[in-house]
């Protein structure tokens, strides 16, 4: 169905404004090789949209939770952000799976909004404080990728970057499946072929089980030791 739906060609625009270009890239993660896509898209020269860029890169959330944002839900002490809003074509509501999830922010995330916090109102917004429209969001992405000398993406596309690191790296699915909110797990077994390290050492459990049990049984089969043999060698 997800495959009809992106190689749709009867309209260049969604309902919601969006263009169909951008909504198929969403699909794609950037290239994680040394110099690679991940780098160069953090080389933006607009301080807003860098910060907003790092924050998708680094929590993997959707952009509606990125354009809702709330300099509330940050709590820089423990390191954490608080996902429990999402502005989605001008309406501020729950996130998409309507649970609130916790997500850990790495040190160069925090070191990088921290100088611009404010105790309340949104994290990423425009010259009066108002919320970026998705209009400008997607513009400014398709500006960004020109400037960076990259391939055009969706901002969905730094979402599915941020879950394929983690799971290229080990982190669990179920755990990958908690940082992005997914409903079911289902979701989050698209990611499941990035980590062949991760099966393959939880398969060779099996191999060293097996091997630990063969040991044991050649101890038990180990003739015992004949005490008075022992004793009348001593005595002689």
């Amino acid at each position: 169905m997800w495959s009809l739906c992106l190689h749709l060609r009867m309209d260049r625009k969604s309902s919601w404004g969006m263009d169909i270009r951008d909504f198929e890239l969403t699909y794609k993660c950037l290239s994680m090789r040394a110099k690679g896509e991940v780098e160069q898209v953090q080389r933006c020269d607009e301080p807003m949209w860098r910060d907003m860029l790092l924050m998708a890169l680094r929590t993997g959330m959707r952009l509606g939770e990125l354009s809702g944002l709330d300099w509330a839900d940050i709590d820089f002490q423990r390191k954490i952000v608080v996902v429990r809003r999402s502005l989605v074509r001008g309406i501020l509501g729950t996130p998409k799976s309507n649970k609130t999830r916790y997500i850990p922010l790495t040190n160069d995330l925090c070191q990088t909004i921290y100088g611009r916090r404010q105790k309340q109102g949104f994290v990423f917004h425009q010259a009066d404080g108002r919320p970026f429209s998705e209009s400008s969001t997607m513009k400014a992405m398709r500006r960004i990728c020109k400037k960076v000398g990259i391939r055009r993406i969706g901002w969905h596309t730094l979402r599915h970057t941020f879950a394929s690191q983690l799971v290229s790296e080990g982190v669990p699915l179920n755990v990958v499946q908690e940082l992005l909110g997914h409903c079911s797990i289902v979701m989050t077994m698209k990611y499941a072929h990035l980590a062949p390290l991760a099966t393959r050492s939880a398969v060779d459990v099996l191999e060293k089980a097996e091997e630990r049990e063969s040991r044991e049984n050649e101890k038990k089969c180990q003739p015992g030791v004949n005490l008075e043999e022992m004793f009348s060698k001593i005595k002689s």
